[in-house]
């Protein structure tokens, strides 16, 4: 699987990739829809506009379980290290309950 940021780059420079083993040429399709930004705060998992303890628990789900895959994942990335992983869990319940540190919209994508 090959993905690039498309927030620093620009899709159309890219026509090829060789990993050395193999080579691979983008199909690339124009899409009548848009992406639309969001007004969601960063650690939103659930989405519903409100950061909350369910939020916590929908990202423990799908950090420990796999049971849900959240829609937007740089929403759960909230320490912004581009992982999600156990980490974001507790710094997501720092922000709830503490409000201590600020989440921060990751760069998993």
């Amino acid at each position: 699987m090959v993905g690039i940021d498309t927030t620093h780059t620009i899709i159309e420079f890219y026509t090829h990739f060789d990993d050395g083993r193999h080579s691979f040429s983008p199909e690339l399709f124009s899409l009548e829809d848009t992406i639309e930004g969001n007004d969601l705060p960063a650690g939103d998992v659930n989405v519903d506009g409100n950061l909350s303890l369910a939020d916590v628990i929908v990202l423990a789900n799908y950090i420990l379980k796999r049971s849900f895959t959240p829609p937007i994942l740089n929403l759960c990335d909230v320490n912004a290290d581009c992982k999600v992983d156990i980490v974001d869990i507790v710094y997501l319940v720092n922000v709830i309950l503490r409000g201590r540190v600020t989440p921060r919209f990751g760069c998993v994508c």
